[in-house]
């Protein structure tokens, strides 16, 4: 049982391995493996057959043995049942035995099918392979121009190779199907001689019965024709692996002959490549030489234009250093003359400010001599009237005292017309601002309004409260704007009582210059008296 279960895996082994046969590229470590793996087994189920081939011989001389050494019938016929009842036994396993070795020749025959089937879709896909490479030559040799041809040549090739490496691994893996099928027939002749061996012994101890030798007979005469028919199955499976060996040579030659169709076109594709290439690098060649001269031609005009800019910037520069120099002498030449013109005037200034300088110490001392002169004279003339006698420099002093103060009170006046035009041009733009936001209001009431009478009747409350805000809005609006107008008519009334002030200011500075003159008058004059300027010829 052992050596069947044994063989049961070598051939589903076999089986798996020759379905791996069209698909090399995935399966050549599996396979490889599996050879490993079924070579010891075939190895040790050889062993266990040679050991188990004198079992059989042993055991009849065995059973010889004992029928000889028991003569006596009484005792001898329940041996004799037991031998029966044993070899009955053995006769059942046989015949399992060969029902399974019965499966092991269907899967044999299942595989050699799908080996067979899987080689022709093996043959299928090379010369679809082949037909796809002869395609892909036909545009390569059209397409000689392009760049993908060495590419393409190097596909080509690698796909040959792999072509080549995938033939010697069917090749191959059929060699050693056929080996390990040789290894399992002998096996199982062996098995089948064994059998009829058991058959034979069983056949001599059976002496009870002539109906079981009859049906031992035809049992054997059954086993017969199976072994015949498993013989013929045998010669029809080698006829196919002649078959299949002649198939494969054939497919060889076809292969060896495309091998040479393709190295003639690869030589012709070589060539011209060659000269392919030579053309390419000549028309790169020039191609670098016309690019060498565009950028060359370029490179000189951006060169010209920036030596031009360059000749225009560098005019430029000459003539702004000669302008500078000219500019600058000019303005020498003025600074001097004017430097010389504010010396002669600083001279002439010191001189009339020694000049002054001097008449001012002289009228200083005049004025003391006169104010002393004048005192005493006043000391000692009594006075009888409101007049005062005041010489003439006074008289000049104090008259040229009021032309200044009354120029000075005209340039206030002057400025504050000026400051209340420009109160009034501040007033006009305030009050077109507002116009303009009572104008917006107006604009957002009525727009307010229009919309107030699109809404439904039921926000009628609502509307009133809105029109009561909207008038007290535009009441603010006009109390504002009244009372700002108000404020700038004050205003505008107000100016001229400043015009007043500004010309009672000289007045008052001509009381003020008039103090000495009260002074030297003892205080004895009212402010009611009025004061009466003599001239002292």
């Amino acid at each position: 049982m052992d050596i069947l279960e044994k063989s049961n895996s070598v051939a589903r082994e076999i089986y798996i391995s020759t379905r791996g046969i069209t698909r090399p590229k995935d399966t050549k470590k599996a396979a490889g493996s599996l050879e490993n793996q079924t070579e010891p087994e075939l190895s040790s189920a050889k062993k266990m057959m040679k050991d188990l081939s004198p079992l059989p011989r042993k055991s009849n001389s065995k059973e010889k043995v004992e029928g000889i050494q028991t003569p006596k019938k009484s005792r001898s016929e329940e041996k004799i049942l037991t031998v029966e009842d044993m070899k009955n036994d053995q006769y059942a396993e046989v015949k399992r035995e060969l029902e399974i070795v019965k499966e092991e020749l269907n899967m044999l025959k299942l595989g050699m099918a799908a080996a067979l089937e899987e080689k022709s879709k093996g043959e299928k896909q090379t010369k679809t392979k082949i037909s796809s490479y002869s395609s892909s030559l036909q545009p390569v040799k059209k397409d000689t121009g392009k760049e993908s041809e060495k590419k393409a040549l190097v596909e080509f090739a690698k796909s040959e190779t792999q072509l080549e490496n995938e033939a010697d691994q069917i090749s191959s893996k059929i060699e050693q199907a056929k080996k390990k099928l040789k290894d399992i027939i002998v096996d199982l002749q062996q098995t089948r001689e064994l059998e009829f061996d058991m058959r034979s012994d069983s056949l001599d101890h059976r002496t009870g019965s002539f109906r079981k030798q009859e049906d031992w007979q035809a049992e054997l005469e059954a086993a017969k024709k199976e072994l015949a028919l498993v013989k013929e199955e045998n010669f029809q499976y080698l006829t196919s692996m002649d078959i299949i060996r002649n198939e494969l040579k054939h497919v060889m030659a076809e292969l060896s002959r495309l091998k040479k169709i393709e190295e003639k076109s690869d030589s012709i594709i070589e060539d011209l490549n060659s000269k392919i290439l030579k053309s390419k690098t000549k028309l790169e060649a020039v191609s670098l030489a016309v690019e060498k001269a565009k950028s060359i031609e370029s490179n000189l005009s951006y060169t010209l234009e920036q030596l031009k800019t360059e000749a225009e910037n560098a005019k430029k520069e000459k003539e702004l250093p000669v302008k500078e120099s000219v500019n600058l002498e000019a303005e020498i030449h003025n600074t001097k003359f004017e430097i010389g013109q504010i010396e002669e005037r600083l001279l002439n200034a010191t001189k009339e400010f020694e000049a002054v300088k001097s008449s001012e110490d002289l009228a200083v001392e005049n004025l003391r001599s006169l104010i002393e002169n004048i005192m005493t004279a006043r000391a000692l003339v009594p006075q009888q009237g409101s007049l005062i006698t005041i010489s003439k420099f006074e008289y000049e002093y104090l008259t040229g005292r009021a032309v200044g103060a009354e120029e000075i009170a005209d340039k206030k006046v002057a400025a504050s017309q000026a400051w209340i035009e420009a109160i009034k041009a501040n007033e006009k733009d305030i009050l077109i601002k507002i116009d303009l936001a009572q104008k917006e209001i107006r604009g957002k009431e009525l727009v307010e309004e229009r919309e107030a009478l699109t809404t439904k009747r039921s926000n009628s409350g609502k509307r009133m409260v809105e029109g009561a805000q909207l008038y007290n809005r535009k009441q603010n609006w006009e109390r504002n704007a009244r009372l700002h107008r108000k404020i700038m008519k004050g205003n505008d009334n107000s100016t001229p009582s400043r015009k007043d002030n500004h010309n009672f200011t000289p007045s008052r500075k001509g009381n003020d210059n008039l103090a000495p003159s009260r002074r030297g008058n003892g205080n004895n004059s009212t402010p009611s008296n009025k004061l009466i300027l003599a001239y002292e010829s």
